[in-house]
């Protein structure tokens, strides 16, 4: 039996949101997005310093160049309609960061703005770092 794309959706949906931080990993290219992930993790440093990029290393263009990828036309058909499920969430996902000024949807390239005392970025409301955040407690009644 098979189970419909939109309940799969659903059920990933509901797994994903249990998590208290869902890193988008193309954003870690944008400076401002790194250190606001940097300030929630309690200024854990380097995010932005990491030397390695997966999808532009040497081995993976020679891998793919040796034995390059073969997809029938049946197969590429389904994965793309499976695909369109998942983009729409990977959208949902990186969509809710709230509206930029420049009237750009946050899931991009945030940009600063500057005020006589401040400087704020679309991901200022990123939680900064709380050291009580995820600490179990027990209470006793």
């Amino acid at each position: 039996r098979e189970v419909p794309l939109s309940q799969q959706r659903d059920v990933a949906r509901t797994k994903m949101l249990r998590y208290n931080l869902i890193i988008i990993t193309e954003l870690l290219r944008d400076v401002e997005y790194v250190n606001a992930v940097e300030r929630f993790l309690g200024g854990l440093p380097g995010l932005a310093k990491r030397d390695a990029h997966p999808w532009c290393e040497f081995e993976s263009h020679k891998a793919n160049k040796k034995i390059p990828l073969v997809v029938e036309e049946d197969t590429l058909r389904n994965l793309t309609r499976l695909n369109k499920v998942d983009i729409g969430l990977y959208r949902e996902m990186r969509d809710c960061f709230p509206e930029k000024e420049d009237g750009n949807d946050g899931g991009g390239t945030a940009t600063a703005t500057a005020t006589a005392a401040t400087t704020t970025t679309a991901y200022d409301y990123f939680p900064r770092w709380d050291p009580e955040r995820f600490e179990r407690r027990n209470d006793t009644v």
